[in-house]
C-alpha cells in the first residue's frame, strides 16, 4: 500500500518527494544501512539523489545514482 502524501522518484534510488500541505513539499533522501534508517531533506531531486550517494560512500558502499567510483 502506498503512503499517502510521499511518491518515489522514477529517476533515482532513495530518493521520494514527501508533500507539506498546500505549498508543495521536499525531497528526501532515504534509506537504511545495518539497520538504522536515515532520512536527508533536500530541495530539489538532484541534490537528494546526491546526498544518497554520498551516504552509501560514507558507509563504504557503491553510489547508486549520480556519483560514481572513482577509479585509481
Amino acid at each position: 500500500m502506498k503512503q499517502k502524501g510521499r511518491s518515489k522518484s522514477e529517476l533515482y534510488k532513495g530518493v521520494y518527494f514527501l508533500k507539506n500541505g498546500k505549498n508543495g513539499g521536499n525531497w528526501i533522501a532515504q534509506g537504511s544501512i545495518n539497520n538504522k534508517k536515515f532520512m536527508i531533506t533536500s530541495q530539489t531531486e538532484r541534490d537528494a539523489a546526491i546526498k544518497y550517494d554520498i551516504k552509501m560512500i560514507e558507509t563504504g558502499r557503491e553510489p547508486k545514482n549520480i556519483l560514481k567510483r572513482k577509479l585509481s
